[in-house]
């Protein structure tokens, strides 16, 4: 029987609260797992500042969004915003006054694969068990009445969205292998820095003409809104979008909307002998005959380039049916690995019922193996399997043509999976299994830390970090000659796998800065990092050379170091750094030092005279002058008062909580 929506955990969303902006719109997916504005989101009911927190968080003024670098490929990086608090705000008006028009711009291309298509109606509510292993991968929220829907967790996004949450989807869906048998060939290619290059001044044209637009100028509709904010938020500047947030994807796919239409309307002719699909700005162009593929090639190059937009040449490629790529073919070659592994599972217990109920709204899509983890019967010496695998999964790559960081987030994702079946059978095991339970999950640690040595970006540290922390929960069930060896075993991999992936000098380093998290979260109070392996880790130097701090550094760092006197050195520095910061970028422009201060002075692990020494530096840059004590004491006591974009508590489940809410949203791949 099919359990309504109240059972499954759903719950409505009010549409009327449009303060939930805060946290599904303006964030990049790619921050420390700390930063959830959830604590702003709480503060904004209401509240009326005064004093530096008025100056900060007055709207409709231009803010310098804090600008970092995450790495992209074994040999790139991506350059991603994090907008000012303010700007934040100003996004929450918009929304509310232009949502239902920003569906209906986004609604006027068939070649689009996501846009969103209406304001989301429910979001699940999850219990704090992790038991819920069936989110494959990131997804936007979604109605759960519809076909097109995804398993969701969290009020993860503002709109629901059409058609595919993700581009692996598209590949396996009926409307693909459609597609397929109509067509022999494929054609994909993608736009060069599209978001770096999209100017703000593009809109009006795409949503009217340029003719309109130009006589419109400075009217107060939607396009000159949005455009205005999407400046504001840039520190003025129309060259280039920040990138990260939503709304900055809504932005360019109604641009790009407008492209596909230009397109699709001067060709009428040759409409049914070719058919165009787009994936933010991945195309994929179906056809028969090569001078219509290269017609329609030509076509999109010309009318991409009225907006100033740019094919990436060197990306172009050229398919034909079965359009079976190395991707692929690397997953299928995994899912046989995995089958060869999990044969060392008895299939004569298949059925009994787990203490945790882990399979209910399992994902059944057919990526995942088939097999179902019951109950270990034996297992051989963990170190010759997983050197098997490890050897195995390289030749994987090397024969398919392809780079590691385009399988990991499905091979991490089927690990986790299957360790959530194990989850559910621990607790009642005997010493034999559970013995053999501690050889498969040194197994899965080698194997995991291997693969995520290939490819530590943000995406993967957060679910090595899932099935990490997972892994400790199975060990916490078990007897401690077995549990003590598990913990240990990934307490040793993630501070190797820290010492040989340092921070480097162009990466804001949060991909390390997550493992550190992570790290905590599994170790609990014990410090397993010495003063100067979290700097070097962090900073890359020893702490008394270092120069330079960012904001996710130092609230991780703190988070991590707590309160520990051997950590005295490193706290010191970084306050030394953030104090300079404070006194010379104002927190009501600087994106960096608003949520510094913010953060920083809700922080329990730094002491009260600090924290009036930072009210006191920003207030001076901020008002050229220094505030009286009954100053600082009234905005030491609004600013602390409650959590603003890091949750200070312990966090225990919490990380598990973010760490789930993080499978939901979209990365800028």
């Amino acid at each position: 029987m099919k359990k309504n929506k109240k059972e499954n955990g759903l719950k409505r969303v009010y549409k009327s609260n449009y303060n939930r902006v805060l946290l599904t719109e303006v964030l990049p997916y790619e921050v420390p797992i700390l930063l959830t504005n959830e604590g702003f989101y709480s503060r904004l009911v209401g509240r009326k500042e005064i004093g530096l927190l008025e100056a900060i968080l007055r709207p409709n003024k231009e803010t310098q969004p804090f600008t970092y670098k995450i790495v992209r490929t074994a040999s790139s990086y991506r350059t991603l915003h994090l907008i000012h608090p303010s700007s934040q705000q100003d996004f929450v008006a918009f929304y509310k006054t232009y949502s239902s028009l920003m569906c209906g711009l986004t609604a006027r291309s068939e070649f689009s694969l996501r846009a969103p298509a209406e304001v989301a109606a429910w979001y699940y509510e999850p219990d704090n068990s992790l038991r819920d292993n069936s989110v494959k991968d990131e997804g936007a929220e979604a109605n759960v009445d519809d076909g097109m829907a995804v398993q969701f967790k969290y009020a993860s996004s503002f709109f629901l969205y059409k058609k595919y949450a993700f581009l692996y989807k598209f590949y396996d869906s009926y409307e693909f292998h459609r597609l397929e048998k109509k067509f022999k060939k494929l054609l994909k290619f993608d736009i060069s820095k599209c978001f770096d290059n999209i100017s703000t001044k593009r809109l009006g044209e795409a949503v009217k003409d340029e003719l309109y637009h130009k006589e419109h100028l400075g009217k107060q509709n939607f396009e000159n809104k949005f455009s205005a904010l999407m400046e504001s938020a840039n520190f003025g500047r129309n060259d280039g979008l920040v990138i990260g947030p939503e709304f900055s994807r809504i932005f360019a796919e109604i641009i790009l909307q407008d492209v596909d239409k230009r397109v699709s309307h001067s060709n009428t002719e040759l409409r049914g002998s070719y058919d165009v699909r787009r994936y933010v700005d991945d195309y994929f162009l179906f056809y028969n005959d090569d001078k219509v593929g290269e017609h329609i090639l030509s076509e999109f190059q010309n009318s991409l380039e009225r907006v100033k937009l740019y094919l990436n040449e060197s990306k172009i490629s050229y398919h034909r049916a079965p359009f079976l790529t190395g991707i692929t073919m690397a997953k299928k070659d995994i899912q046989d690995i995995f089958s060869a592994l999990f044969d060392t599972f008895d299939e004569s217990k298949k059925g009994v019922i787990p203490d945790v109920d882990v399979a209910e709204g399992a994902d059944s899509h057919s990526d995942q193996p088939e097999e179902k983890i019951t109950f270990i019967k034996y297992f051989k010496g963990p170190g010759v399997v997983a050197n098997r695998l490890i050897r195995d999964i390289k030749a994987i790559v090397r024969s398919n043509e392809i780079e590691f960081e385009t399988i990991t987030g499905y091979f991490f994702t089927v690990i986790k999976n299957k360790i959530h079946e194990v989850y559910g059978y621990t607790a009642t095991l005997d010493d034999a299994q559970q013995e053999n339970v501690l050889k498969f999950l040194l197994v899965i640690m080698d194997v995991t830390f291997f693969v995520y040595s290939m490819d530590v970006r943000v995406r993967s540290t957060f679910l090595v970090s899932q099935i990490s922390i997972l892994c400790c929960r199975i060990a916490k069930l078990m007897k401690p000659v077995y549990g003590d060896e598990i913990v240990k075993k990934i307490q040793d991999e993630i501070t190797f796998t820290m010492k040989n992936k340092r921070a480097d000098k162009v990466s804001s380093g949060v991909e390390v800065i997550n493992l550190l998290i992570a790290l905590r979260e599994i170790s609990g109070d014990v410090d397993l990092v010495s003063e100067d392996d979290v700097s070097r880790f962090i900073f890359n130097e020893v702490p008394e050379k270092i120069s330079a701090v960012n904001y996710f550094q130092v609230v991780s760092v703190l988070f991590y170091i707590k309160n520990n006197p051997i950590y005295g050195k490193l706290k010191r520095k970084m306050q030394t750094i953030v104090l300079g910061m404070l006194a010379t970028k104002r927190a009501s422009v600087y994106s960096e030092t608003s949520h510094l201060l913010l953060d920083l002075v809700r922080c329990p692990y730094l002491d009260r005279a600090f924290k009036a020494r930072m009210i006191s530096s920003s207030f001076q840059i901020e008002f050229g002058r220094r505030p009286t004590s009954s100053e600082v004491k009234s905005q030491y006591k609004s600013i602390s008062q409650n959590d603003w974009f890091v949750d200070w508590s312990e966090m225990g489940i919490k990380i598990e909580r973010l760490l789930q809410k993080k499978e939901l949203k979209t990365a800028y791949e």
